[in-house]
């Protein structure tokens, strides 16, 4: 139902091949009354697990839906001030699925980067583990399409960007000016920010608006 009401509002190519959704419930400890938002997303930004320098990107998701505490929360329903939890979760994933590893972070006074390895599938990467049950959710698998690379830090750093090609069938390395041929082997690298995945059953056909 939200999500139809979503489009009701917003009917775009833009929605209808890369906007997804999320649901964020918060439980009040005192009263264990819930709060559910519905987001809608263009990109998915997921944190980097901080226990290991090497981790995969479905340890990413599950960071992402982990369950979290909150000291201070006013509740609506009953008014006091109190500890909650705090649920998000993935209702709908879209055809084009961008995925942002959320790298910088607000240190003090500066803005730092995480060098984190992670590691990500180029072929069928199955997502139906993550999204809910429930709902008219189509997009499970999906494959890569292409990286957006950041090297260095937020003061002096520099972009690449890996894509594939259908037509080509092969890999190819953009920086600046300069584009070249790459191996698959070497598309998953530490300097991975943004990732580009397509939607297997979606490949054939668009999905129809609504």
């Amino acid at each position: 139902r939200h999500w139809r009401n979503y489009l009701e509002r917003n009917q775009s190519i833009i929605v209808q091949l890369f906007c997804g959704q999320t649901r964020s419930t918060v439980k009040c400890f005192s009263c264990v009354g819930e709060s559910v938002t519905y987001r809608e997303f263009t990109n998915l930004t997921l944190p980097l697990p901080e226990t290991h320098s090497r981790v995969n990107l479905r340890d990413c998701f599950e960071e992402f839906l982990r369950e979290e505490r909150i000291d201070e929360f006013k509740c609506d329903r009953c008014k006091k001030t109190g500890k909650a939890s705090k649920k998000t979760d993935i209702v709908k994933l879209p055809p084009l699925l961008v995925i942002h590893l959320s790298r910088f972070y607000q240190d003090g006074m500066y803005t730092r980067k995480k060098q984190n390895f992670v590691n990500f599938d180029l072929k069928n990467l199955n997502l139906g583990q993550f999204a809910i049950d429930g709902f008219e959710n189509k997009f499970f698998q999906f494959n890569l399409y292409a990286v957006s690379n950041h090297f260095g830090s937020l003061e002096g750093g520099h972009y690449t960007a890996y894509c594939s090609s259908n037509v080509l069938k092969r890999w190819h390395k953009f920086d600046d000016q300069d584009v070249s041929t790459m191996d698959s082997a070497d598309v998953v690298t530490p300097a991975a920010y943004i990732l580009f995945y397509s939607a297997i059953e979606g490949q054939t056909s668009l999905p129809p608006l609504g």
